[in-house]
C-alpha cells in the first residue's frame, strides 16, 4: 500500500522518491497526527512543500516543488521524482499553489484497515515512535520550558505550544537556552538555533513592550564582546522578523524600547556596526547573514540601503537577497518603492513576493507600483496585479 499510494514522493526501506518530507526525519509520529496529514493535507502547508507551477513561451505547464533555482534557471521536481530544468527567459509565469504536492483523497482508493496499516507500517519503518505525552501538562515555567525544548522526544507542535501558552516568558527561556553557549562552540550554538529562534520569534509577534526589552537585554552582545550567531538569530530572525510578520515598524519599535532605556543604546550601536560585518562575512552560515541583514536594515538609511542593494543582484544567494529584499521593505523611506521595483526582475520567485509584499506595505509605496505598472504593465504577473489592485500582500 505505501508503495502504491506514497512512494511516488516519498522513500522507505529502499523504496520510493525524494520528493516531500523526509519520513525518517518526523518527530511527530503520533498515528493521528498521520492520519489528519493523509486526510487533509492542506491544513498546514509548510512552505518548502508547496507546490509551483511554470507556464514556457512553448506553452508547456509543469509544476513541482523547487529544488533548485538561480539567476539563470529554475529546476522543479514532481511526483516520482522527474525534474524540470527550465531557463528563466523561457519562462513566461512561474506562481506558487497554497496547496501542498501532496494530494487530497489519498484514502478514497484505501479501506479504514489499510489506512490503518500503512500508518502503522511508516511508524514501524522509521523507528521506534517518541513517548507519548498527550494527555500530560506542558511545563509551565521558565526553567522547565528550556530543556523541554530540547527534548527531541517531543514533538515540533507540543514544544511550540508549550512557548505559545507562556506570554511574557520568552526572555527567561532565552536566557537559558542561551546560558552557556560559547563563541567557539558553534555545533552546540547551532543545535540549539532551531529553538532559540521559535522563541524570539513568538516576543517579537506579540510586541509587548517589556518582553521586546527583556530579548533586546539579553540578545545584544555586551560593550565590547563579539555579536554571535545565536544573538543574530535573536534579533534579525526573531524579534524584526516577528515584528514584520505582524505589519509593524520594527525600527519604530526598537527605537522606542531605546528610547525608554538609554542604557541600552551603545550596545544597539555596537550592534549593527557588527550585523554589518557578519553579513559580509562569507564564514558565517547563509542564514545568520540573512539574520544579519535583518538588523542592518535598521541602521541609519544612508548606511543600511547601499549595504542592503548589493544583496539585490540576481547572480546573490537566495537566502541572502532574501535578508536584502525584506530588510529594505522594513525601512521606511521614500526611495525604497522605486529601489524594490526596479529589483523585480532579478529576484528569486519567493523573493519577488516577498518585494510585492514591501510595496503593499503602505500608500506611498503601492503608488509607485501603480504608476510603474501602468507605465509597463509586464512587469507585474497576472496575481500580482490582483494583488496590487485589491492592496492584499501574499501573507494576507
Amino acid at each position: 500500500m505505501f508503495r502504491k499510494q506514497c512512494s511516488a514522493c516519498h522513500r522507505v526501506e529502499e523504496h520510493g522518491f525524494v520528493v516531500g518530507p523526509d519520513l525518517t526525519a518526523l518527530t511527530n509520529r503520533d498515528p493521528q497526527w498521520m492520519l489528519s496529514a493523509i486526510l487533509d493535507p492542506n491544513r498546514e502547508v509548510d512552505a518548502r512543500y508547496v507546490s509551483w507551477s511554470a507556464l514556457s513561451e512553448d506553452g508547456r505547464v509543469v509544476s513541482g516543488l523547487v529544488v533548485e533555482e538561480n539567476a539563470a534557471m529554475i529546476r522543479l521536481r514532481e511526483s516520482g521524482g522527474k525534474e524540470h530544468e527550465l531557463l528563466r527567459d523561457s519562462i513566461e509565469q512561474l506562481r506558487a499553489s497554497d496547496r501542498s504536492l501532496m494530494p487530497e483523497g489519498l484514502e478514497k482508493d484505501m479501506t479504514t484497515q489499510e489506512v490503518s496499516d500503512l500508518i502503522a507500517y511508516v511508524i514501524h519503518s522509521i523507528g521506534t515512535p517518541a513517548p507519548m505525552a498527550a494527555d500530560q501538562p506542558l511545563p509551565r515555567q521558565a526553567h522547565a520550558i528550556a530543556p523541554f525544548l530540547l527534548d527531541e522526544s517531543q514533538s515540533i507542535e507540543r514544544r511550540q505550544q508549550a512557548i505559545d501558552q507562556r506570554p511574557g516568558m520568552g526572555p527567561a527561556i532565552l536566557n537559558l537556552l542561551a546560558l552557556d553557549l560559547r563563541a567557539d562552540d558553534l555545533a552546540t550554538q547551532y543545535k540549539r538555533i532551531p529553538w532559540i529562534w521559535r522563541v524570539a520569534l513568538a516576543v517579537g509577534r506579540r510586541s509587548d513592550d517589556g518582553e521586546l526589552h527583556d530579548a533586546l537585554e539579553s540578545g545584544l552582545p555586551r560593550s565590547g564582546d563579539p555579536l554571535l550567531d545565536w544573538q543574530a538569530v535573536v534579533i534579525g530572525g526573531g524579534l524584526i522578523n516577528g515584528l514584520t510578520q505582524i505589519g509593524q515598524w520594527p525600527g519604530d519599535r526598537i527605537a522606542a524600547i531605546l528610547d525608554a532605556d538609554p542604557s541600552l543604546a551603545p550596545r544597539w550601536q555596537q550592534t549593527l556596526a557588527m550585523s554589518a560585518a557578519m553579513a559580509d562575512d562569507d564564514a558565517v552560515k547563509k542564514g545568520t547573514r540573512y539574520d544579519a541583514l535583518r538588523i542592518v536594515a535598521l541602521d541609519d538609511p544612508e548606511k543600511a540601503i547601499p549595504h542592503l542593494k548589493r544583496y539585490l543582484g540576481a547572480d546573490v544567494d537566495g537566502e541572502l537577497q532574501m535578508g536584502a529584499v525584506s530588510g529594505l521593505a522594513d525601512i521606511d523611506a521614500p526611495q525604497i518603492g522605486a529601489l524594490l521595483i526596479e529589483s523585480l526582475p532579478g529576484l528569486t520567485p519567493r523573493n519577488r513576493q516577498l518585494a510585492i509584499d514591501g510595496l503593499l506595505r503602505n500608500d506611498i509605496r503601492r503608488a509607485a507600483l501603480t504608476a510603474a505598472f501602468d507605465k509597463q504593465p509586464e512587469i507585474l504577473t497576472d496575481d500580482e496585479a490582483k494583488r496590487l489592485k485589491h492592496g492584499k500582500a501574499a501573507s494576507q
